[in-house]
């Protein structure tokens, strides 16, 4: 069935049509479809309601107001008519002629993130670097500390008189 064929049909049997293009395989785009005027634009809290499951008329709206916040629908509430008129909404579908631009986005995206995982691998390879010489000081400073130690005490030894240790046996 062609898009332009649908523009005939109304109530049920657009509904119908709708329905039988959906469970076609291989159909992808469904934006042509929702863009046809006699395609509903206001849809009734009922039947939004049955659809999502939902259990109230507060529970929907605040999914609604939701929708409209967050840009995925514009229209109105009408709660007098409990009905939500849709102007526009985001559309889920991608033509054939959008796959490149999103191929090149993606690739793109692709492209930044191993840019930014070299400029990761290069801050760690200089921080190991970095920690690498710290330990070599830390052995170095260490090694020296000793050395001073030793020579401290081997100075110190020097300085002390031998006392013969004689004495030493009668203070026990």
């Amino acid at each position: 069935m062609e898009v332009d064929q649908l523009l005939s049909l109304s109530g049920s049997a657009l509904v119908q049509a709708i329905s039988s293009l959906l469970e076609t395989p291989g159909l992808y785009v469904f934006s042509d479809i929702l863009e046809l005027p006699n395609v509903r634009e206001c849809l009734p809290y009922s039947l939004l309601l049955q659809q999502l499951e939902l259990k109230n008329v507060r529970e929907l709206e605040d999914l609604l107001i939701e929708a409209v916040y967050s840009d995925i629908i514009h229209g109105k509430l009408d709660q007098r008519n409990q009905q939500v008129e849709v102007d526009c909404s985001i559309g889920r579908d991608l033509g054939p002629n959008e796959l490149p631009n999103i191929a090149n986005t993606l690739q793109e995206w692709c492209a930044g993130c191993e840019a930014v995982l070299c400029g990761i691998e290069e801050q760690v390879s200089r921080a190991n670097q970095y920690r690498e010489s710290q330990l070599k000081v830390k052995v170095q400073v260490e090694t020296e500390v000793c050395r001073s130690y030793a020579n401290i005490f081997a100075c110190m030894m020097l300085q002390i008189p031998q006392y013969p240790t004689s004495h030493l046996s009668l203070i026990k």
